[in-house]
This record gives C-alpha cells, sequence and structure tokens, in this order.
C-alpha cells in the first residue's frame, strides 16, 4: 500500500491518509465497487476504489471490507464529507483532486502483472538451478554455496546434533551453542531466540539435518522457495546412497588436514572451526592416532576406517565427549580428544581407550 501511496497518478490527485493503520500490507489485486452487494465477491488483500455514492453508512461499509480481507481503501473526491475512520484498521486514503480510477488500476496492475511475472521466472530459474545441480550430482558443500549466491546471505547446512556440515558466508562463532535455542521445525519458517529462517531437510520420516540463514531478509518468501528447492536437491543427495554422515567425516577430515599443513589460521578461527564440527571446547586437548595398517586390501581398509569411525562417534556420545575424528591416510586415523586439565591426559585415554577396545 506505500507504493500505491507513492505513485505520480496517486500523487497527482492529493492523497489525504484518513487512517494509516496497514499501509506496509502487500497488494494483490485492485477492484472499483459502489456498495456492499460486491463485498462477497472479494479474495482477500484487494485494494478497493470507491466514490461512496451508494453507501450510506461509511464505517459500516470500510469495516464490511477490511472483514473480507481489503487491504486498502481508496476515495474518489470528497465534497464537504468529514469521514471517521482513522480507528477502522485498513489504510484509507481520500482523493482531494479529481482522477479517473481507470488511471490508477491500469497502473497498478501493469505493475502487478510485472511482478508476478518477475517471481514466475525466478522460480523457473530456482527449479532449473536446483534440477541441475541434482543432475549433476553436486554434493552439499556445492549445493549450500549455490543457495547463498542466490539469496546473497549466508546459509548453514547442519545436522540434528547442529554440528555444521557445509557454510557459505556464515559466522560460526559458537554455532552449536546458538543452535542449540533454535527449535527444528518440520516447515520453512522462522524459529528460536535470534529467529533463524530454516527448512528441514531429508525425508519426512528421517530428517538427517537443515538449512539455515542466520540473519534478517527482505524478502522471506523468496528466501524460503530458495531453501525449500535447496533442501529437496540435499534430500536427494543422501538418497541417491550417500551415507548420513559422510559428509560431516569428511569435514572433519578436511580439518584435520588443514591443522597438519601450514595454515594461517589464528587460534581463535580453529577453535570456531573445530567446535562447529563438534570439538567440545577445553582448556586442553590430546592427539592420538589409531593405526588400522595391514587390515587387509586398499577397499577393506577403506571400509575398516569408516567403520571405527562410527564407533567412535558412538562412544563419543555415549561418554557425553566432544571429540574430533578424522582420517589423516588409509589404515591411520587421527582424533582430538578435550581435557579438563594437564593432569588428566592418563586418565582419559586409559578410560576412552578402554572402552573403545570393549566396543571392538
Amino acid at each position: 500500500m506505500n507504493e500505491v501511496l507513492q505513485l505520480p497518478v496517486v500523487q497527482a490527485a492529493a492523497p489525504q491518509v484518513l487512517c494509516g493503520t496497514g499501509l506496509e500490507a502487500q497488494l494483490r489485486w485492485v477492484h472499483v465497487t459502489e456498495s456492499t452487494e460486491n463485498i462477497d465477491l472479494l479474495l482477500g488483500r484487494e485494494l478497493i476504489l470507491t466514490t461512496l455514492r451508494n453507501v450510506s453508512d461509511v464505517r459500516a461499509f470500510i469495516t464490511a471490507l477490511r472483514n473480507a480481507g481489503a487491504v486498502g481503501v481508496i476515495i474518489e473526491e470528497l465534497t464537504g464529507m468529514a469521514l471517521d475512520v482513522a480507528d477502522l484498521g485498513i489504510p484509507v486514503i481520500a482523493l482531494r483532486n479529481t482522477t479517473r480510477f481507470v488511471s490508477i488500476t491500469e497502473v497498478i496492475h501493469q505493475k502487478l502483472v510485472a511482478q508476478q511475472l518477475e517471481a514466475l521466472q525466478f522460480s523457473r530459474r530456482v527449479h532449473e538451478i536446483y534440477t541441475e545441480l541434482s543432475l549433476t550430482e553436486a554434493n552439499e558443500a556445492q549445493i549450500v554455496t549455490r543457495t547463498a549466491q542466490l539469496l546473497d546471505a549466508p546459509v548453514v547446512l547442519e545436522d540434528v546434533r547442529h554440528h555444521v556440515l557445509a557454510e557459505s558466508g556464515a559466522e560460526l562463532e559458537s554455532w552449536i551453542d546458538r543452535s542449540k535455542f533454535v527449535g527444528f521445525l518440520e516447515h520453512t519458517g522462522r524459529a528460536g531466540a535470534e529467529n533463524w529462517l530454516q527448512t528441514p531437510v531429508g525425508a519426512v520420516r528421517s530428517r538427517w539435518g537443515r538449512l539455515v540463514i542466520p540473519e534478517a531478509l527482505e524478502d522471506d518468501d523468496r528466501a524460503a522457495l530458495v531453501l525449500e528447492r535447496a533442501g529437496q536437491a540435499l534430500t536427494i543427495a543422501r538418497l541417491s546412497g550417500r551415507d548420513q554422515r559422510e559428509l560431516l567425516y569428511q569435514a572433519r577430515t578436511s580439518t584435520l588436514h588443514e591443522l597438519q599443513a601450514g595454515h594461517s589460521y589464528t587460534p581463535k578461527e580453529i577453535a570456531i572451526r573445530t567446535q562447529a564440527l563438534g570439538l567440545a571446547a577445553a582448556p586442553y586437548y590430546v592427539p592420538v592416532v589409531i593405526s588400522l595398517a595391514g587390515s587387509g586390501t586398499p577397499t577393506e581398509t577403506q571400509l575398516a576406517d569408516r567403520a571405527l569411525l562410527d564407533v567412535l562417534d558412538q562412544l563419543a556420545d555415549t561418554l557425553h565427549l566432544g571429540i574430533l575424528a578424522g582420517s589423516l591416510k588409509p589404515g591411520y586415523l587421527g582424533l582430538i580428544l578435550p581435557l579438563r586439565a594437564r593432569e588428566l591426559v592418563d586418565w582419559t585415554l586409559q578410560g576412552f581407550t578402554r572402552r573403545l577396545a570393549e566396543q571392538l
């Protein structure tokens, strides 16, 4: 409605706002009516143009329009008529100069049709983009990056334990702690103390994560459309045979390799990245290497590595211990254990390896 008020054709008619409540409402269409007989035909979000020629009770007429879903009323030039409508809860604008309603409806309809066409074209483009990503077997990181580019906003893919599986442009400091206060939704919407926009990822009965935009946006409807298509593409990627934990293991392995090699990260940046992958914050850490070398063929070694990563993850959950584990090279797994104090190194290692031996 604010855009309608600023149109040159409306401004030329010297508009007077008699009731400004709801000027931010989104308009769907424009109708001209002169009586209550046509109100039942309204579908909602219409702007009504009227001369009030056949209206005896103006307040009742405007109230009926509001109750039928209209989002605004524009009244043709008033000749000495004073209207008491300031409290009706719907924008009411009086035109003090004579104008033709057809001039107003023509301009508004052109804008609305152009907006609808642009939205349709955008929806088609989004569909084509994610269809192409699915057909080319794009991985999760590529899908998340493309989504962030489309929305020009940060996007995070996390699992049900709030571990970051992939992200683009997001601030990850204290991510897990922040994310825990944003409840999972079974639909696309905003939730939590930080009011993040999110959409679930995975089949209905086996959700394995969600896509999150952790900031405010100008157009939630457009963002929701993109997030839902991205979520579908991610679900298809998983259903095509990828293991539910594979991406997390890949992300952890990549981080361990970066820590081994020369890097330019600050200690704070390293802490943010590793904690987003599930490593608990602690004063001290101890590195461990587990060797499975000589366990068989390369394929058998790879399967053994993968199985042990699952066991390590399950054991860490049981002990409520936030570890970081990944593959260093075939037959060798790297593991970082958090410690509350240096004196606990032996006790922690003995306890963890004993429980690991029991699991194996």
